[in-house]
């Protein structure tokens, strides 16, 4: 991965958050497909850059190569700049779904047909996070997620995806990985 560009990573990661919710328990109440997940962080209080705009400030064979790392992960950017993710029912429905996150322990606080609200504690890196997700039927979700990390002192991330279903197929997207 390109040294200092950790965008890619950290969605993956919140959605492997969402996954670790599943864990264990039934799959999540929405369809399997594609989706599109727009979302803003902040990071310390303050708004972070979005996905696009990392990748906007790149040199295109960096850009190029980011955009194969995060495709390989099963993330594409889409046409305005909202990521794209395949969700297979195979995925969804595993009790695996988290295992690339290892290195988290993950507690369901609360699950019910409308919303699911988990912690979790994760030793690499070495961070907490407390997180609901929303559903709104099976073609959208709203996941809000806080989370404390200790790297190079302590950071503070909130972040809020919007998550919508867009087709059953996921066309050459193959389904999102979190790098196991």
């Amino acid at each position: 991965m390109v040294s200092g560009i950790r965008f890619a990573p950290v969605l993956v990661a919140t959605l492997a958050l969402l996954a670790a919710a599943a864990h264990a328990q039934n799959r999540p109440p929405i369809k399997p497909g594609l989706w599109e997940v727009k979302q803003t962080r902040e990071m310390n209080g303050q708004k972070a850059p979005d996905v696009s705009e990392h990748l906007a400030r790149l040199p295109p064979e960096v850009r190029k190569q980011m955009e194969a790392q995060m495709k390989e992960r099963g993330v594409q950017m889409g046409a305005g700049g909202a990521p794209k993710v395949c969700l297979s029912a195979e995925s969804l429905s595993r009790e695996d779904w988290a295992s690339g996150q290892s290195s988290c322990q993950t507690e369901i606080l609360s699950r019910s047909a409308a919303a699911w609200k988990w912690r979790s504690s994760c030793t690499q890196p070495p961070s907490t996070a407390e997180g609901e997700t929303r559903f709104k039927g099976d073609s959208a979700y709203t996941t809000v997620v806080d989370m404390t990390m200790q790297r190079q002192g302590q950071a503070k991330m909130h972040m809020e995806m919007e998550g919508k279903w867009l087709a059953a197929d996921c066309g050459d997207l193959k389904p999102l990985s979190t790098g196991k």
